[in-house]
This record gives structure tokens, sequence and C-alpha cells, in this order.
């Protein structure tokens, strides 16, 4: 690399070692105790513990009756060091109170197993608050039939678009697509204005980022009684501050019951879920969900925001985003598997990396109905105005066969069901 490159520093090595390091040493994580042994002749041998940051924690455990020694007699340093080994208990000891009577004999097997009590009955008394605070949250559980139905259940599937030209939009709405999804920039491209979106029902997209500068682009978008795809939880909180529906997009995971009542409290319309979620989530989501649910059925995921333009790796750039010639082109990244990721590079020099396949959920969408989503995007954000078309149809014949209680069609070759099955670890 000749002198006066530009140079990018992606990782530490040095730090990456450190915390292999850190990661091999036996690094012990545990609470000190204090320990109180008692051995008198013909009493129960005793082991105390209690916890030196909070002596209210302790726990007392007793075992053999100790005997006169037949050989050699026990020293209070032999039961320092045998009390003292607390083996894979959370405990260490701090320090210890040894009460020993001479000539005591015992063996050391016993005062082992009397010690491992002691730490089992410690931890028991550490956590039984939270045993007990944990069966005041177990929900009854109900039969199916018995539950009341979601009202989002009730609403008839809709087949959704994200489209990139006013030509794709028709073609996904000539196939049944009754939503359909817009970028901010694909709105300005249009010369679409914040009304025209409104008055066609195009969903404008909003960005996953959002810097102070973007603000004055995007906001204006976000306008009472229209509904609009958030990407941040700025949107969502200026959406709710002017009246608009926000629609949750998958950039805000949404994986658990309690986040989609809380995004549904700050004005959360309805939730489009991640495709990081397993077809046994989004059924145990979809019984709770507060308000519409929808995913993502058709199209390549997009797998990272880079908010630094990607394509700088090519050393073409020429600090115009406008007029560069390489955001024009469909270019790909190849990683270390060999498998090509599409890469598209906005106006704003923002970069956003899709996977190296598609997804093809359609065989699945008898379950997802069934789940209670109703919203079945295609994601065209790749495709041209005919593929959209091609796509919307497939999902609509999906729905029909579902409707119908027939088998979909099998998955498209190529395609993937993404983390339907196998979920993320």
């Amino acid at each position: 690399m000749p002198e006066g490159c530009r140079v990018r520093v992606i990782r530490s090595q040095r730090a990456i070692d450190a915390a292999g390091a850190a990661l091999k040493r036996d690094v012990l994580r545990r609470r000190a105790v204090d320990v109180s042994v008692v051995a008198r002749l013909g009493e129960p041998f005793t082991v105390t513990l209690t916890c030196c940051d909070n002596p209210v924690l302790t726990a007392t455990a007793t075992g053999f009756t100790v005997e006169a020694a037949k050989t050699r007699a026990v020293e209070a340093a032999d039961l320092v060091e045998h009390v003292g080994r607390m083996g894979s208990s959370p405990f260490e000891a701090a320090s210890f109170d040894v009460s020993l009577d001479a000539g005591c004999g015992m063996g050391f097997s016993a005062v082992h197993k009397v010690r491992a009590a002691a730490c089992k009955a410690l931890e028991e008394a550490i956590l039984a608050p939270y045993e007990e605070r944990a069966k005041t949250l177990e929900l009854p559980v109900l039969d199916k039939c018995t539950r009341p139905m979601p009202e989002h259940y009730r609403d008839e599937p809709q087949i959704c678009a994200t489209v990139t030209s006013l030509d794709a939009a028709e073609a996904a709405r000539a196939e049944g697509a009754t939503r359909i999804y817009m970028t901010t920039d694909v709105l300005d491209a249009a010369e679409l204005s914040p009304a025209d979106a409104f008055e066609q029902g195009i969903v404008p997209v909003l960005d996953e980022v959002c810097r102070a500068a973007d603000h004055e682009r995007v906001d204006p978008l976000i306008n009472a009684g229209a509904t609009v795809a958030v990407g941040n939880i700025s949107e969502l909180a200026l959406a709710a501050q002017v009246g608009a529906t926000a629609e949750i997009r998958s950039c805000l995971p949404v994986h658990n019951t309690p986040c989609m009542e809380a995004l549904a409290e700050r004005g959360a319309g309805a939730f489009w879920l991640s495709p990081e979620i397993t077809l046994d989530e989004i059924v145990s989501l979809g019984a709770a969900a507060p308000a519409a649910l929808g995913i993502t059925v058709f199209g390549r995921p997009r797998v990272m925001t880079s908010e630094h333009c990607i394509l700088q790796v090519a050393n073409g750039c020429i600090h115009d985003c406008a007029n560069c010639r390489l955001r024009a082109r469909k270019l790909s990244l190849k990683n270390i598997d060999g498998k090509v990721m599409p890469v598209r590079t906005d106006i704003h020099g923002r970069s956003r990396l899709y996977d190296a396949y598609p997804i093809d959920l359609t065989p699945q969408v008898p379950q997802l109905l069934d789940a209670g989503v109703r919203r079945l995007m295609v994601d065209g954000t790749l495709l041209e105005a005919d593929e959209i078309g091609r796509a919307v149809a497939r999902v609509r014949r999906a729905v029909e066969a579902a409707q119908a209680g027939r088998k979909p069609a099998a998955r498209l070759r190529g395609a993937t069901s993404g983390c339907m099955f196998v979920g993320i670890s």
C-alpha cells in the first residue's frame, strides 16, 4: 500500500487478541461468604455460610456426628482447606471461624457433603424471593377456543408491495396488491408530494437512520390522517404527535408481546415482523398482538444498512452521490463464503446490503394467516416491474389456496424459507 493512501481501520487485532485471552482465563465470578465451622465431640458437624454483602442471607447445614479420632486428629487448618473448596458453587470463602474440639476425627468426604449442602441451602435462600415473584407472574393458560380473538384477526388478508416506480406500482395493483409502499427517495424521484401519496393510497417508507439533517426531508411526509411506515423511534414519536398512523418497520425488531404493547401505547398502528423470527414465535405473537401484523413473504431481506457508502471499497468515489456512476449500477459484494450479496446506495450515500438469496414464504401463507398475520408483503426493491407483478400474483394464489383449504404451490426454486424454521441463536 503506497504512502498517502486513505486507510479506514475496521478492526483492532490487539483488541481481538485481548478478548480471546480473557475468554480463555478461568475468571471466577463468585459471591464472597463468611464461613463458620463447628465440630464438637458428640454433636453434628455444622457449616454456616453468610453472604459478606448481605448478612441476612445465611444458611446452615448439619451432617455426621463428630467422634473422637482413631488415628490422626483433625486440625483447624484441615477444615479451612476442605470446607473452603467451594467447587462449582457460586461462592468463594472470604473468612473462616472454626470451633473445633481437640481430638476430633472425621472423613473429609463427609465434610465435603456438608459444605455442599450449605452451598445449596444458601443458593435457595438467595433465590427464594425471585421464585415467589415468578409465581405471581405466571399467566393462566386458556384453551384456544376460549381465548378472545384479537380484532385484527377479523381483517381480510391484504397483499402489499414495496415498489421503486409508478410502473411497478401499477403492475402490483393489476395482480391484486391493495397496499403500495414507496421509500422517500422513490417518492421524490416520482415527484409525488405527501398529498399526492396520500391521494393515491401510497404508504411512505421512512428511513431506518434519521439524523438531524434528515428530518427536513422526512418529517413533511408525516401528516395527520396519513399512514407511514416508520424505521426509528423519532419517526414514531412524531407520528403520534401529529396524529398519523405509524406502521412499525421490521428494522425496529419486535420479538415479544411486551414490546408490541409498549409501542402500541406510543402510537404504533401495525407491526411488520422481523425476518429473523420463527413461525412458532409468530404464532405466539399473533394471539396477543394489539394491532395488525405483517411480514415480507417474497423478496430479498435487507441484512444491513450502512451509514457510509459501501461502494467506496471500489476506490471510485467522486464525492458526488447524485452523479455517481457506480451508484447507478447493480453491484454486489461477495462474502467469505462466496455468497453474492446485492448492494444499493441511495443519493444520501447510505448503503443497504441484501441477502444472497430471496425468501419465498408463500408455502407458509396458511400458517401465517392462522397466526393472525394479515398483511403479506412483496419486497420489490430489487425487482423489475414485471417481476413484481409475478411475485404479487404468486402471493395472491397462495392466499386463495389457503382460503379454499388447499396447499399453496411449492417454494420457488433458488429461494429459501429464511428463519421460519431455524431461529437465530
